[in-house]
């Protein structure tokens, strides 16, 4: 995990129970990612957030008895849009084609079992295999991009591995087999 990660997680335990005072939390959403120099980790910070408050949405929402006056659902959808704004001003395209937290554990399990099959290239190659995992870990920290641009990412990826390589085309064969699934299933063919 990254430590971007691990500050917005910090930020949203300490500070989502006092989210129907929304204006201060955005406040010191806006804040904390003013005091990141990084663009990407900026992204990173701020979805990490907005991941949270949509699960505690999602959460409130059968439970809430008079939705349209509910002061706390009014206070996660001034979070979702004024964050989303923040989102979009850094040049993050915020659209359907995020990662739903199940569909990052998934790929990222993945990526694991890539690692796992993969595991005979440590004995006697031990520079190429951390080169491996590095990039395979590093993949995971691009899960903000969204599907379609994270799957381009993973295929470049892979490619690369491929020339340098690091694998061989049969292995890299069966692991865009499997990119190719999930992007024309996001495509729609």
């Amino acid at each position: 995990m990254s430590f971007i990660t691990q500050l917005a997680e910090r930020f949203n335990e300490e500070n989502f129970d006092n989210v129907d005072a929304h204006g201060k939390f955005i406040s010191q959403a806006k804040g904390q990612i003013s005091a990141i120099d990084s663009k990407r980790d900026r992204i990173e910070f701020l979805t990490v957030v907005l991941e949270e408050n949509r699960r505690r949405y999602d959460e409130h929402k059968p439970k809430c008895g008079s939705p349209s006056s509910c002061q706390l659902n009014f206070a996660h959808e001034s979070v979702g849009y004024f964050l989303t704004q923040e989102l979009t001003r850094l040049g993050a395209v915020v659209d359907e084609d995020a990662f739903t937290p199940e569909e990052k554990d998934a790929k990222s399990d993945k990526l694991d079992q890539v690692l796992n099959d993969l595991s005979s290239l440590k004995a006697g190659q031990g520079a190429i295999w951390t080169d491996m995992q590095e990039q395979l870990d590093e993949l995971r920290s691009y899960f903000f991009l969204g599907k379609k641009k994270w799957y381009r990412l993973a295929a470049g990826t892979f490619g690369e591995m491929v020339l340098s390589g690091m694998i061989s085309e049969s292995v890299s064969k069966g692991l865009l087999s499997e990119l190719n699934k999930a992007s024309a299933h996001l495509l729609g063919q």
